[in-house]
C-alpha cells in the first residue's frame, strides 16, 4: 500500500498530524484581526492573499488554552470542503517542524468513541510516540465556514 506523507504539530503538548495534502501553505505567526462574539476557539481572520481565513486555535480547541508562541509555532493554511465547496482556513499549531511517512497498516482505528471529537480519525503509534490523525474537514465547525462566507461577501 502507498505511504501517507503527514504533518506534525501539537497541541497542549499532545502529538498530532494532517495530511500533507490538505495544506496550502505553513506561515510564521501573523497578527490577526479578532472577530467579536465568536467562539473562544477562533483566534481571529487575516488576509491572505486576498481571501479573509479564519483561525483556528488548535491547542484552545482542543484543551482550552491558548497555543504558545513558540519559535516553531506556525499557521497552517488547509484546504477544506464543506457541503461540495472548497475553502480556505487555517489552524494555529505549535511545534510544527516534522513531517512523517506513515503506512495504512501502521495506522490502527482507535475505538474511543468520542461525538465531542469526531475530527479524530485515528491514533497511531510513530517512534513510541502515541499521534492523532485530524481529519480537518471533520474539525471545521459549519459556524466557522459561516463566518468565513461573512467576511468574504
Amino acid at each position: 500500500m502507498p505511504s501517507q506523507l503527514l504533518l506534525q504539530f501539537s497541541a497542549a503538548d499532545q502529538l498530532f498530524a494532517i495530511e500533507s495534502a490538505q495544506i496550502i501553505e505553513i506561515i510564521p505567526l501573523v497578527e490577526l484581526t479578532q472577530v467579536p462574539s465568536t467562539a473562544d476557539y477562533i483566534a481571529g481572520i487575516f488576509n491572505y492573499r486576498g481571501d479573509l481565513i479564519p483561525v483556528i486555535d488548535m491547542s484552545f480547541l482542543l484543551f482550552q488554552q491558548p497555543a504558545k508562541e513558540l519559535i516553531c509555532t506556525r499557521i497552517i493554511i488547509t484546504e477544506i470542503e464543506h457541503h461540495k465547496n472548497k475553502y480556505h482556513t487555517a489552524i494555529i499549531a505549535e511545534k510544527v517542524n516534522q513531517t512523517l511517512t506513515v503506512y495504512p497498516e501502521d495506522m490502527k482505528q482507535h475505538n474511543l468513541a468520542n461525538d465531542n471529537s469526531p475530527y479524530i480519525r485515528t491514533i497511531f503509534k510513530y517512534k513510541n510516540e502515541n499521534i492523532q490523525l485530524i481529519d480537518i474537514n471533520k474539525l471545521v465547525p459549519s459556524r466557522m465556514i459561516e463566518l468565513k462566507q461573512a467576511v468574504n461577501s
